[in-house]
């Protein structure tokens, strides 16, 4: 695990297309020293980001309002 992740500035938006609740384990490092938000429950990614923050910033752009 990076340091980074373990402590977010910032909660994390629920998943968008399932709704399931996520968390900093949510946040997963790839082989290319990038970030994504994967969500837990049904795979939904969000897209790469050279920081953890910024992938959860793009994750909770695109999540739902709770509408």
């Amino acid at each position: 695990m990076k340091p980074e992740r373990k402590s977010l500035p910032m909660n994390i938006k629920p998943c968008p297309f399932c709704g399931a609740e996520q968390d900093k384990d949510s946040v997963e490092s790839g082989y290319w020293d990038d970030y994504v938000v994967v969500c837990q429950h049904c795979g939904a990614r969000s897209a790469r980001n050279t920081t953890a923050t910024g992938a959860v910033r793009k994750w909770n752009k695109r999540a739902k309002e709770g509408k």
